[in-house]
């Protein structure tokens, strides 16, 4: 093992380095990934399937955590069967929560609307970004989100938080979410243009003498949102073979019974995105709830 990767994974990630007999020992080396990703998520992840070979020289594996509660909770006895309207426009039902918030964090540019939901204290820079567009009648959120460019994504975020429109209050309906994805990183690496990373040697610094590339990879991620808060875990893991006062005004409603994005920041920056177009994939109402 090279001095300086190991150095660099304690110093700057907090992280270790550990012995894998790959060819020899597969199956105690997947069970011993699968434990370590468990508890480093706190059992948001229990099963992860780890994505390792016998070809294998080395698997790298990051594992990002969250846990927040709303400033502002959700009251549970709000908290109704509504009817959500899918991408498809077929309509399925969902356990909504409700909330009245005083001056959120909001903001409308004619495309997409966002609001905000704040996690702990005042000074508390964690937020929920919530995502709609401005025409009521469009379900296709994901598409007209996709379409704008990265700029523009990271300027409309902002904009909620730094230059927000002001409204004295807000209704806000969102469903209770427990969402899971699993994505090859290989394949979306390949899609974005990131040829080089996947299949040429590129990564010489980490076995002395052995360049190394990667084989394949794989990320999976789960996120619970509730009346109390937010948790939100993922592991990502690279597998590398050698080679390579005023008068009263209607609260305005922000009602996320339609397609909506959501994006959870911090200082600005990404952690987690989201989207939701189906209530079918959500967990399943409580009838009679």
């Amino acid at each position: 093992m090279h001095e300086g990767f190991e150095r660099a994974v304690d110093e700057f990630y907090g992280g270790g380095v550990s012995e894998a007999d790959f060819p020899h020992r597969l199956e105690d080396v997947k069970r011993l990934v699968k434990e370590w990703v468990r508890e480093q998520t706190d059992g948001m992840i229990p099963d992860y399937e780890s994505a390792a070979t016998e070809d294998a020289v080395a698997d790298i594996l990051n594992v990002v955590c969250f846990k927040g509660s709303w400033t502002s909770p959700f009251d549970p006895s709000d908290t109704e069967i509504e009817d959500f309207r899918n991408a498809d426009g077929t309509v399925s039902e969902a356990e909504m929560m409700s909330g009245t918030f005083s001056e959120p964090m909001y903001y409308d540019d004619g495309k997409h609307r966002g609001l905000a939901l704040t996690y702990g204290d005042a000074s508390s820079d964690l937020r929920l970004n919530l995502v709609l567009p401005s025409d009521p009648g469009c379900l296709d959120v994901l598409g007209s989100w996709r379409s704008e460019t990265a700029e523009y994504r990271e300027r409309f975020l902002r904009s909620i938080a730094i230059t927000p429109d002001f409204v004295e209050e807000a209704v806000v309906l969102l469903p209770r979410i427990d969402l899971s994805a699993t994505f090859d990183l290989a394949d979306a690496a390949r899609r974005m243009g990131m040829t080089s990373t996947f299949g040429e040697p590129s990564f010489s610094r980490i076995l002395d003498g052995f360049p190394l590339m990667v084989q394949g990879g794989k990320h999976q991620a789960r996120m619970l949102i509730d009346e109390e808060g937010t948790e939100a875990a993922a592991v990502t893991e690279l597998v590398l073979i050698e080679g390579c006062p005023m008068d009263y005004k209607p609260p305005m409603r922000f009602i996320c019974d339609r397609p909506f994005v959501f994006v959870l920041s911090s200082n600005g920056e990404a952690l987690f995105v989201g989207y939701v177009g189906n209530a079918e994939e959500l967990s399943p109402a409580k009838k009679g709830a």
